[in-house]
């Protein structure tokens, strides 16, 4: 990888990193990189950007950037002999993130309307906002991020969760289109283009995730929804919840409850070579011998890159878990 920073001098090529850390989450708005320079003399930098070899200097189109920072901290340090320069830099989703709204009721809002006012003026791009007007109203309280009032719109309305890439680029659900990549710890078999090679897998089977049973207080009868794979599976593990507090105050908010403890009680981390990039969200297979599992989702990726190597942490949990 080569690294570019940006300050008011424009942008310029950084010295060679001695390492580098990316993190990519489903459940953090914003993915963050740490890299480390072997230099104390590296001016301040307002925006910094990692490519692959031989990408020129990033212009309009970013082509063959895999990262674009805000520079959150640059720390230097040493012991008088050798000196370091540390930036910890947050995706493009950190100036929404950050940033307090304006507070005020949504009355028929739409997606367009969204984020030409929540995301375009930090520069944050969207190729999927239609003007379409959707019927009902949406409170943005005091003190919210602009980045809150898109997703609260994107929730409440479009039954999603947003995500904005590591490049700034805007999508109104997290889930990415396309086949799903198919991790094997061998290259061949059918669909080699989305076959991704691992070399470590590890499976965690948390079996105390597991809901048997919810019961929702009405204030009347209490109603029961159960689990009956779980409750098969010996598992007796009892919820309680008050129906008119709930989220939508409908039973589904049980089933809900019963879903995710069902998408939290299986969890794959795999060791991959190289960096595999703009991945979250995208849909998988794991094939190992005695544990294979499709219906799955990728909720998170941790490339790091040090003295010639390169691997990323891909984790891996299952469809439900959105």
């Amino acid at each position: 990888m080569i690294f570019f920073g940006e300050n008011k001098s424009g942008r310029f090529r950084l010295p060679e990193a001695a390492s580098v850390v990316i993190n990519c989450e489903l459940d953090v708005p914003a993915d963050d990189m740490t890299v480390t320079f072997p230099v104390s003399d590296l001016p301040p930098l307002w925006r910094i950007y990692a490519a692959c070899d031989g990408s020129p200097v990033p212009g309009e189109s970013m082509e063959g950037v895999c990262f674009c920072g805000v520079v959150d901290e640059q720390i230097t340090s040493g012991d008088g002999a050798v000196y370091t320069t540390t930036i910890c830099a947050r995706s493009p989703a950190a100036l929404p993130l950050d940033s307090e709204c304006e507070y005020g009721e949504y009355v028929n809002p739409s997606l367009e309307v969204m984020t030409s006012r929540h995301l375009a003026p930090f520069g944050i791009a969207s190729d999927s906002a239609p003007a379409q007007t959707l019927r009902g109203t949406m409170t943005v309280a005091r003190g919210r991020s602009h980045y809150y009032a898109v997703r609260r719109f994107c929730s409440i309305f479009l039954g999603t969760v947003p995500r904005i890439d590591s490049l700034g680029r805007f999508r109104p659900d997290v889930r990415l289109g396309g086949e799903a990549i198919i991790f094997s710890p061998v290259t061949h078999g059918h669909n080699v283009q989305n076959r991704r090679l691992f070399t470590r897998l590890t499976v965690k089977q948390r079996r105390y995730s597991l809901i048997s049973r919810v019961t929702a207080e009405t204030g009347e009868k209490p109603a029961v929804v159960t689990d009956a794979k779980a409750a098969s599976d010996g598992i007796t593990r009892e919820r309680r919840i008050s129906l008119p507090n709930s989220r939508t105050g409908t039973l589904s908010d049980a089933d809900e409850l019963i879903r995710k403890g069902r998408a939290a009680s299986f969890e794959a981390e795999l060791l991959c070579h190289g960096f595999l990039g703009d991945i979250v969200g995208r849909g998988a297979v794991l094939e190992a011998q005695g544990l294979e599992k499709t219906a799955l989702i990728v909720t998170k990726t941790r490339y790091t890159g040090s003295a010639g190597t390169q691997t990323t942490r891909v984790t891996l949990a299952p469809q439900e878990v959105l």
